[in-house]
């Protein structure tokens, strides 16, 4: 196993490579992953080197993330300039999974937006009542000739809700 310093990477037949400098010389290794994902490493990170046949990167020596606990994990980009972390992706040992923080929560957008448009409905037949309803005016104020009351529409009609929540929507990130 070798110790060494990324200087450069390449896709050769559908392989990437890396060519790293290590105690002994210089070498192009082929970069071993987990099945589905891919990196390219920035230049002068700290690769694994396992040689034998083919000679391979099985990984890479770097800082520890503190915010991390027994049985968590953590998948990270980072910034190609200046080597800080930028995007990342933490499952936590309860079950949560932060994208990029813990600021904020997700939401299931389907049920939110069939219970905000159940109470936009609601609020809107509450606006039609409202606006059709009279005001009876006292006999005192009313000067006619017949002795009937006599009633008034509401002075100031209140508005439908015309609220929307379609923006609020992250159709790329979806829950179950």
């Amino acid at each position: 196993m070798n110790l060494g310093h990324t200087i450069s990477q390449k896709i050769i037949s559908n392989f990437r490579k890396i060519k790293l400098i290590y105690g002994g010389g210089v070498s192009e290794n082929y970069q071993a992953t987990p099945s589905g994902f891919d990196s390219i490493p920035l230049k002068n990170s700290n690769p694994v080197q396992i040689t034998g046949k083919r000679n391979v990167v099985v990984g890479y020596i770097q800082k520890a993330v503190d915010d991390l606990i027994a049985g968590e994990s953590i998948m990270f980009s980072k910034d190609k300039a200046t080597g800080t972390i930028e995007a990342t992706l933490i499952a936590r040992g309860d079950g949560t999974l932060e994208i990029n923080g813990d600021d904020d929560y997700a939401v299931r957008y389907t049920k939110l937006e069939t219970a905000y448009n159940e109470l936009q409905l609601q609020f809107n037949a509450h606006v039609t009542t409202f606006n059709a309803h009279v005001h009876p005016i006292p006999f005192a104020q009313v000067i006619v000739a017949a002795s009937t009351p006599v009633s008034s529409p509401t002075a100031t009609p209140a508005s439908p809700s015309i609220g929307d929540i379609s923006l609020s929507k992250v159709p790329t990130v979806k829950l179950p």
